[in-house]
């Protein structure tokens, strides 16, 4: 998540200031969250009991999420 949100971050403010530069940003950058996204997915195929105990805990935070942040008590 924190790759993509350097991705997303560089997309919508271009011109924020950059206390540090990448080595060739923005394909090493892409390079490492596909990289990090097989790894993910075959862990999940190693151990898919864990996978789904994970898909599940996130379904039911979701909605748990988003209510404290509309209700505005973080």
């Amino acid at each position: 998540m924190v790759i993509a949100g350097v991705l997303i971050l560089r997309l919508r403010q271009p011109d924020a200031d950059r206390p540090y530069r990448a080595w060739g940003h923005p394909w090493s950058t892409v390079t490492s969250l596909f990289a990090w996204l097989l790894i993910a997915l075959f862990q999940a195929v190693a151990e898919v009991e864990a996978a789904v105990y994970a898909a599940i805990m996130l379904a039911i935070s979701w909605p748990v999420y988003r209510g404290f942040v509309r209700s505005g008590s973080n």
